[in-house]
């Protein structure tokens, strides 16, 4: 009769030391599962949410543009002056400079464009402002009546990104060269200059 009674015993005290066992299994599980997941956090919040989806913008310079040359009228137009014009003939620095060409007024049929050609080396378009510049100017107790001149009648233009001026050297004005506000004088080195471009053009 002792040893069954000791049988009966045995299974509980072998589950009373399994249950504390499955528990403290269950708690190393546990802390097992929160270490991982606490890594997990510390190396998402170890990057900087500025850095998360930034993207790195780089400044583009806008396109340079070139303003259009000048035309040649076909029949020899009247100067335009611009800003400055009563200061200097050519107020401001161009970027391009076009020579027209007209017949003489004894031709047939007269001021009509002979020919054309426009310049944009900076080099060659500044020499042009140089000696446009350069010109004497004279005034109106200089301007006396002259016969009708058999030579060819010119048009300078010149243009830049904010500005623009015609100037004329017509027969009807004595070949003087005027920009609408200011006359000169033509100088040989300038008749010889537009004459060069045009003839090359």
């Amino acid at each position: 009769m002792g040893e069954p009674d000791a049988a009966r015993r045995r299974p509980i005290v072998m589950h009373r030391l399994t249950l504390p066992a499955l528990l403290v299994l269950a708690a190393v599980a546990g802390c097992s599962g929160g270490g991982s997941h606490d890594l997990t956090n510390a190396t998402t919040s170890s990057t900087p949410a500025s850095t998360l989806g930034s993207t790195t913008t780089t400044a583009v310079a806008p396109p340079t543009t070139t303003p259009p040359a000048a035309t040649c009228p076909a029949t020899l137009p009247q100067p335009v002056s611009a800003k400055g014009a009563d200061k200097r003939l050519v107020p401001f620095t161009a970027s391009s400079a076009t020579v027209c060409r007209y017949s003489t007024v004894l031709a047939h049929p007269p001021n009509r464009l002979v020919r054309k050609r426009t310049v944009t080396d900076a080099s060659e378009v500044a020499q042009l402002e140089r000696l446009t510049n350069a010109l004497h100017r004279i005034s109106n107790a200089e301007r006396i009546p002259c016969p009708l001149l058999a030579t060819p009648q010119w048009v300078l233009s010149f243009v830049s990104a904010g500005a623009s001026e015609r100037l004329v050297a017509s027969a009807s004005d004595c070949g003087f060269v005027s920009n609408g506000v200011a006359t000169a004088s033509p100088t040989d080195a300038w008749t010889a200059a537009l004459t060069r471009i045009t003839s090359s053009g």
